[in-house]
């Protein structure tokens, strides 16, 4: 293991000893690098509900929202299938392989805990709010196949988040909150750089501390419900290790998500969401191909979602949302590795059941629908020596989930 920067030593050990304990893998990611949700609530409705706050993951979501919470710990662990295939193509693409896969299980787990204060409603918690990773069994380009012993083939990154929220209501109904976060990533891949050579880092995880900030707004009337959120880039630090691979930074873009909720009885709730991912904000992402970037564009996304309390123990939730993917056909080739970004539909249900006042279990199930996009030439070079590429995912989720309220 590689650290060339010592600076927050103490935080960076701590966090790097939590992402340690996470598998290897995670493919996760199907809004970009990003999870559409975090916890069995937020999943269930497929990310939807920034005005519609349902337990401690909220302060991720949106930090107002916190104002509506009892004191409690919540508790959240994913498993999940994703299935990614790549078939390279074009001038460079390796053309023994076929159409490969890599299929495999993961685990995500999210803890928080909120409690309420004199003048407000504080929160802390563990989250896995980023993560791509592909592993196929040959070379992506016919170079690294016969001159770079099976290269440019494998590809892992993974964030961890350390977050703190507080939310306040004022006497107008308002709510304000905020959140700060620290964080770590780590990454490492065999990837083919711009001077077609694999990396440097000889697929060994480096690693990289990061930081960010998250805003929100939210306000209650009788039976209805709005709430708006900004999520700010988080920046991060180089992952020195991959220089000739990541020329920038790897740093998140902001994130702007709107709702609004309606109580339709007192039993069922509608939520409808916008979220606004502004790839293009990171350079990483943003930048084309050939300057060190992805290529990738903005998303736009929009979510719904719907909850029943038939009674006091059992409450049943869905979902779906419908976005446009980061990656376009002019850069298939060049993401062949973290092909995780072609998903845009996803479809959520859930259902909750509380022991009393103080437990409550949750279960689950999401469906990001199976998508490929075919690479076609475009407006620079490595679009024409890739085009041709076809690059799919599709993933099957379960998520648990346990609440205590004290």
């Amino acid at each position: 293991m590689k650290y060339r920067h010592q600076t927050g030593g103490l935080i960076r050990s701590v966090l790097i000893f939590a992402l340690a304990a996470l598998p290897a893998a995670l493919s996760d990611a199907t809004e970009g690098t990003y999870l559409h949700g975090h916890g069995p609530i937020q999943r269930s409705r497929t990310g939807a509900g920034v005005a519609s706050p349902r337990d401690a993951s909220w302060m991720i979501l949106n930090p107002a929202g916190l104002v509506e919470l009892e004191r409690r710990v919540d508790i959240g662990l994913d498993i999940a299938l994703s299935d990614v295939t790549l078939d390279p193509g074009g001038l460079i693409g390796n053309p023994f392989t076929g159409e490969m896969t890599d299929s495999q299980y993961f685990f995500i787990p999210s803890l928080g805990m909120v409690w309420p204060t004199e003048r407000g409603v504080a929160g802390v918690g563990l989250y896995v709010p980023s993560g791509i990773g592909d592993d196929f069994p040959h070379s992506r380009n016919i170079l690294s196949q016969l001159f770079h012993g099976n290269a440019d083939r494998r590809l892992e990154f993974q964030q961890f988040r350390l977050v703190w929220a507080y939310g306040r209501k004022f006497d107008n109904g308002w709510a304000l909150g905020f959140g700060v976060n620290v964080s770590v990533s780590r990454a490492r891949s065999d990837s083919l750089t711009l001077d077609l050579t694999p990396t440097d880092g000889d697929n060994e995880w480096d690693y990289a501390l990061g930081a960010g900030f998250n805003l929100g707004v939210y306000k209650k009337w009788d039976r209805f419900a709005f709430g708006a959120s900004y999520q700010s880039r988080q920046w991060s630090e180089r992952f020195h290790d991959y220089e000739d691979l990541l020329r920038y930074p790897l740093d998140l873009p902001h994130i702007i998500q709107v709702g609004v909720a309606y109580d339709v009885t007192p039993k069922l709730e509608l939520v409808l969401d916008y979220k606004f991912i502004h790839w293009t904000s990171s350079k990483l992402a943003g930048k084309l191909p050939t300057e060190g970037g992805f290529g990738w564009q903005d998303q736009h996304i929009v979510k719904f979602g719907l909850e029943w309390r038939i009674n006091n123990a059992w409450t049943f939730r869905a979902g779906y949302s419908h976005g446009n993917s980061p990656l376009v056909e002019e850069h298939v080739f060049i993401n062949g590795l973290p092909s995780t970004s072609v998903i845009e539909r996803h479809l959520g249900f859930g259902v909750s059941y509380a022991f009393g006042e103080h437990s409550e279990v949750h279960l689950t199930f999401v469906r990001a629908f199976d998508r490929e996009l075919t690479g076609k030439p475009g407006g620079d070079i490595l679009s024409w020596l890739g085009a041709g590429t076809k690059a799919g995912l599709g993933h099957d989720g379960v998520t648990l989930g346990y609440t205590y309220r004290f």
